[in-house]
């Protein structure tokens, strides 16, 4: 009796953890779909959209375009690209169709990661919830790509395999996070340290060993990809030397670096940053909590999931946002922490009833106070501004690109690979974004310098340049380099455009207005905008 009891026990919990692991995944659709496919393709985005693209017909990432991340994003965009291609549709609509399912399986991977670390039902929905609620998760899922998903994706399953004690599987997520971007190796230096110690202890080396296979096997598999389509130089450089010696950091100051991750959460995520802060201070508050409840075991107390992997990679990813913070995107790899603490809160305020009655009404308060937060989430994300429709405007501005150089080549883009991307054009340079210390990086690979990088694109005799989101000193030199040999600066739609003047004469005959200044999108000397489709 006692056995059929506690069978039934289980499977009343599986049922009711599959309903809510469904419940989180609707909600997530609904959130996520409050944004779109056609919502503008930024700067960032379109590095790992481009790379993808040129994957697909054969160019590895870093032959393509020169990225200082590691190339897990740049590959998911490569595979999804190659099946768009096989099946006839839109690459681009694959990539971020591809992005979308990583982002519901991030949520997914929240669930079952707070429901194993705190057993329950309640605190795992109201996890998904929130992780589904932070505005740049929800924009990003279907206006991706978005370079830091898969990364995290693999950091959560991480730390569940941890918990689950799957060390080849653990390690292997770890260094998939590794290979998303190169801050995320405390993942698998954790689980190599947990799998260490508890090996040296039970002298386990047959663990660390399978351990050890799980995190190299990813790099094998990566090394091998790149080794046969002869682009290992290029990934050496751009993933590991560039990001080691190539990058140059403004003078330091604590207080203004603080000040600006907590001005940049405030104005990228906007009610959903009082959610990451109240959530991680909720989840050091358990923390604490759990230690002191095991002060006379300390030892044992560390080695619980939630310290030893949990709270240590919360506070390596702090550590290195003091020491390096960007944007909003850097604010990714802290978005799995914020839910854990809403899931532990509500999992002991459940808990700390004695009648079940009390348990069943606060685990419905619970659920309640997360649906007021979907409803919010969900009016919130509908009228956000990111929900801009955009890439109709970047379609006619890549329009009027194509109208002007009809089926010949020509075309250079400097800072920004969008035009790329949407022209489905190849660079004939891989160094097309050029933020954060990459100018500086080419032209000290260049001979004869910025010299010799202008000599590299009068050689090329590009017809037409588009020069945007370049900051810095040597944008302006370029521009001013660009004039002096005689191109022309226009615009057509938001693109800033450098021609020569048989270029703008080629525009006019062809129908596509040229204006001084930005507008709304590229239009026809009609003032019509220009239609995709009969472009070239």
């Amino acid at each position: 009796m006692a056995v059929l009891t506690r069978a039934g026990q289980w499977g009343r919990n599986n049922a009711a953890a599959m309903v809510g692991a469904a419940a989180s995944l609707i909600v997530a659709v609904v959130l996520f779909t409050r944004f779109s496919l056609h919502d503008t393709l930024t700067r960032d985005q379109a590095i790992y959209a481009y790379g993808g693209q040129r994957m697909a017909h054969g160019v590895p990432p870093y032959s393509s375009i020169f990225d200082p991340k590691t190339p897990m994003a740049t590959l998911v965009s490569g595979v999804a690209a190659s099946l768009a291609r096989l099946t006839g549709h839109n690459e681009l609509t694959a990539i971020r169709l591809a992005f979308f399912l990583i982002a519901l399986l991030m949520v997914l991977a929240i669930y079952v990661l707070a429901l194993r670390l705190w057993k329950s039902v309640a605190g795992a929905v109201v996890a998904a919830v929130v992780f589904a609620s932070f505005t740049l998760i929800a924009s990003d899922a279907l206006g991706g790509p978005d370079a830091k998903a898969p990364g995290i994706l693999a950091a959560i399953l991480t730390m569940w395999l941890v918990i689950e004690r799957r060390w080849y599987w653990a390690a292997f997520a770890g260094a998939v996070a590794f290979l998303s971007w190169q801050p995320l190796v405390i993942y698998p230096v954790m689980v190599g340290v947990i799998v260490l110690a508890d090996g040296v202890r039970k002298r386990e080396w047959r663990t660390f060993a399978r351990t050890l296979a799980g995190a190299v096997s990813p790099f094998v598999v990566v090394t091998i990809y790149f080794a046969a389509t002869q682009g290992l130089g290029d990934f050496w450089q751009s993933a590991f030397e560039f990001p080691a010696t190539g990058i140059v950091r403004p003078p330091y100051n604590f207080s203004d670096h603080m000040q600006h991750i907590f001005q940049t959460v405030t104005d990228a995520y906007g009610f959903s940053g009082a959610l990451l802060w109240a959530g991680d201070l909720i989840l050091l508050g358990l923390v604490i909590a759990h230690l002191v409840r095991h002060r006379h075991n300390l030892r044992s107390a560390v080695r619980n999931p939630l310290v030893c992997i949990v709270l240590v990679t919360m506070l390596a990813e702090l550590g290195y946002a003091i020491y390096d913070f960007e944007g909003p995107p850097d604010v990714y790899p802290f978005l799995a922490y914020p839910p854990l603490g809403f899931a532990g809160l509500t999992a002991l305020a459940v808990k700390s009833f004695s009648s079940i009655t009390l348990r069943r009404t606060a685990t419905a308060a619970a659920l309640a106070a997360v649906a007021v937060l979907a409803g919010f989430s969900c009016v919130w994300f509908t009228d956000s501004p990111v929900h801009d429709n955009g890439l109709r405007a970047q379609q006619a501005d890549a329009c009027a690109v194509d109208r002007i150089l009809g089926h010949k080549a020509g075309l250079l883009a400097l800072g920004d690979p969008v035009p790329f991307v949407m022209t489905r054009r190849v660079s004939p340079d891989r160094f097309i974004y050029l933020s954060e210390s990459v100018d500086l990086w080419k032209i000290d690979h260049t001979p004869g310098g910025f010299e010799g990088w202008t000599r590299q694109i009068q050689a090329d005799h590009p017809a037409l340049v588009v020069l945007q989101q370049w900051p810095g000193q040597y944008g302006e030199d370029m521009k001013f380099w660009l004039k002096s040999v005689g191109y022309h600066s226009r615009f057509a739609g938001g693109w800033h455009l450098f021609l020569r003047p048989a270029t703008i004469e080629s525009a006019v005959e062809r129908g596509v207005a040229l204006t001084p200044r930005p507008t709304a999108y590229a239009a026809d000397l009609d003032g019509r905008e220009l239609p995709p489709g009969s472009c070239r």
